[in-house]
């Protein structure tokens, strides 16, 4: 993901690309779509914001790493996936602002956010599905 990230900092083929699907699969389409972005380009959808501490969200990274479930260039630690995700996030955040004048660290316009830090997936599937059967209703 690294080198993703190092590419796309320099080279905006891969972000239009992204984005020129995006926009194309929310044109009338009911999907559920994992992007951070999505909400930009899919005005009229229910945008989940899904957050995690970081020392969390590094222990699990680092999990599947551990597991041969993921692979990420030289996290062969924990300390070193910390700040593989600080890394990554910065360079995200800069990229963003940079091309779209976004701060992706704004969550005012998301309609649902939610702290994942003591959830199951089920349970954040299950709280994502009622909000939004309340947003479908308009209350």
């Amino acid at each position: 993901m690294d080198k993703l990230n190092d590419f796309a900092r320099s080279n905006q083929v891969v972000d239009r690309k992204i984005d020129t699907l995006i926009r194309h699969l929310g044109l009338g389409n009911d999907l559920v779509l994992d992007a951070r972005l999505g909400y930009y380009w899919i005005h009229d959808s229910f945008r989940v914001y899904l957050t995690a501490d970081p020392d969390i969200a590094a222990q699990r990274i680092y999990k599947d790493i551990s597991d041969g479930q993921r692979h990420e260039d030289g996290a062969t630690t924990i300390n070193q996936t910390i700040l593989s995700i600080q890394r990554q996030a910065e360079s995200t955040q800069e990229r963003y602002f940079r091309d779209y004048g976004i701060d992706i660290s704004n969550t005012n316009m998301f309609d649902l956010i939610i702290n994942t830090d003591d959830k199951t997936p089920d349970e954040i599937v299950g709280s994502i599905k009622d909000n939004y059967r309340t947003w479908l209703r308009g209350e």
